[in-house]
């Protein structure tokens, strides 16, 4: 019956063309969202997914339950977008998969598949889409924010990782990885976490903890070439070593994750088969490769001591001679990885041969036992009620709660980024500015989406201001860190435009409107450049563009008299 439905609905909308639908909400804002989850946290029926979430470029979002009869059930969740220009709109669609806090997601045309097999991870209060989505969002919950405690009723196998020695699909990870269990699947294969190859246990010892493992599955076809080796000589103190494997993914995901640190000491004197790094690993890590600087295999992780700082990895030497003293693998011929490589190009090259290994579990299969959640609301801090604040449009509040959460913490740069937006909301653009510059002081360099948007909403004060040098060079820096962000070209073209340099104006809106959503802006804008300029035929042209684009300002231009 929902095929059926499904059909019916794609007929009715053929017509249109699938790529033009669209869903929104009428009437929805803020207060809205904060009513539906409430009502639903009071009746018992509120879900892991719901709630109000930012996501890392500021927009803002409502994810709720729904039922929509132009719609199958299987489209459980919806975003909607609560700020910006396109407020109401239904951004996403999610639904739920059999794996434990990951939900299948869809852009707002769900049928246009331009979103197809792509996934978000939850981890309570937060999401990520996965990485091998296009979108590379995170999601930060805003409300209610939630203080998890949760159980699992029952514990289906486990998991681990390991990594590739052949094209032909042999795989080493640790013996107690895959002691006890019968069933193994293997994914990550290349990179790819929609396919699920079956293995067996080739050899396995205890007491180094090693084993070998092969994929045997007729879908599988090749790793392809390996791109390492394991190295003949043993660690050395102090040498540069990281590993990538698949820790925790309950919470991080099935993305490899890389660690890097050094070794600590080549041999353990507890544990002669291993030698100490200061490489981070937690459970699900075992298994993955340890890399030396050149990419090449230096060890395998395997276990860390509880509360010190060190974690141990197999011994080079053992896990070399066990791999080439396999039965199967009496052939085994490895080349060595390039030397002189950056460090991003070797993750690049080994992160395909680094795999995830599933024991007597199929996270595919519908009998999973989900985990129940247990949660309470808790209080926001001072920077989580600023930013409530400022998002219902309260400024003056809002600088107040930023001003208490700088003073438990005068380093706080999002609490700075706060009161400058209100402050420029509130058209005191020199307080915008001074409050930008600490925020600018304190960001994190990591934060380079961050530092983008407070660097360009500096500039914007500083239009207001008339500093429009000041402005140019902020804008400049924003583009450093987020060249993504298209929006900037239309700043810059009109701050070059406010400094009358026109010709330049029209060159960097030329490049503006390359992209979709700068279409509009760009050529309203290179229009008032072209009419500086004195030519009046291409401003028409660009002018009748804007507002055939949408452009409110255009339309209204063009109908002066």
């Amino acid at each position: 019956m929902k095929r059926f439905s499904l059909f019916l609905l794609f007929l009715s909308i053929a017509a249109a063309g699938m790529a033009a639908l669209k869903f929104k909400v009428e009437n929805y804002d803020m207060a809205t969202a904060r009513k539906v989850i409430d009502s639903r946290i009071a009746d018992g029926t509120f879900e892991l997914i719901e709630g109000i979430w930012r996501d890392n470029k500021g927009a803002v979002y409502a994810i709720e339950r729904f039922v929509d009869e132009r719609l199958p059930e299987e489209f459980r969740y919806r975003a909607i977008r609560l700020d910006g220009k396109e407020a109401g709109m239904v951004k996403y669609f999610f639904e739920m998969t059999t794996i434990d806090g990951v939900y299948h997601a869809m852009g707002e045309n769900p049928f246009d598949r331009t979103y197809d097999e792509k996934y978000i991870i939850m981890t309570g209060n937060a999401f990520v889409f996965s990485p091998y989505s296009a979108l590379n969002k995170t999601f930060y919950r805003i409300y209610p924010l939630l203080d998890f405690s949760e159980k699992e009723e029952e514990v289906h196998g486990g998991a681990g990782s390991g990594f590739a020695l052949t094209e032909d699909g042999y795989i080493a990870t640790c013996a107690h990885v895959v002691r006890g269990y019968q069933q193994f699947l293997i994914t990550g294969v290349n990179n790819d976490f929609t396919r699920y190859y079956n293995a067996r246990v080739v050899d396995s010892d205890a007491r180094i903890d090693v084993a070998i493992l092969k994929i045997e599955d007729s879908t599988f076809t090749s790793f392809g070439k390996i791109p390492y080796s394991i190295r003949e000589n043993n660690p050395v103190d102090g040498e540069f070593c990281f590993a990538i494997g698949y820790p925790e993914i309950e919470n991080l995901g099935y993305s490899p994750k890389i660690t890097t640190g050094i070794v600590s000491t080549s041999y353990d004197s507890n544990r002669p088969h291993r030698f100490q790094m200061t490489v981070p690993v937690e459970s699900g890590n075992s298994g993955g490769a340890v890399f030396d600087a050149d990419g090449n295999i230096l060890g395998m992780a395997s276990s860390k001591y509880t509360d010190l700082y060190t974690t141990l990895s197999v011994q080079t030497a053992d896990l070399r001679n066990f791999i080439y003293n396999c039965s199967e693998l009496q052939n085994l011929k490895m080349t060595p990885a390039p030397k002189g490589r950056e460090m991003t190009k070797i993750v690049e090259a080994n992160k395909p041969f680094s795999v995830l290994i599933f024991t007597d579990f199929d996270p595919r299969a519908p009998q999973v036992n989900r985990t129940a959640y247990r949660f309470k609301k808790i209080e926001p801090s001072p920077s989580e009620k600023a930013y409530e604040l400022f998002l219902a449009g309260k400024y003056s509040e809002a600088i107040e709660a930023a001003s208490e959460a700088l003073n438990q913490n005068a380093k706080n740069w999002w609490a700075y980024y706060l009161r400058g937006n209100c402050s420029k909301e509130m058209q005191n653009y020199p307080n915008a500015v001074i409050d930008y510059r600490q925020a600018i002081l304190y960001c994190p360099d990591k934060e380079k989406n961050a530092l983008s948007e407070i660097y360009k909403q500096k500039a914007i004060a500083e239009i207001y201001m008339e500093r429009y040098e000041d402005a140019l060079a902020d804008i400049d820096e924003a583009q450093i860190f987020n060249e993504e962000d298209h929006s900037q070209l239309i700043f810059k073209g009109f701050i070059l435009y406010c400094l009358g340099r026109y010709d330049e104006a029209v060159k960097i809106y030329d490049e503006a409107i390359k992209y979709p959503e700068c279409q509009a802006e760009g050529c309203y804008y290179r229009s008032l450049a072209y009419e500086a300029l004195g030519e009046s035929e291409k401003a028409e042209i660009d002018l009748r563009e804007a507002a055939r684009l949408g452009y409110d300002r255009a339309k209204t231009k063009l109908q002066q008299p």
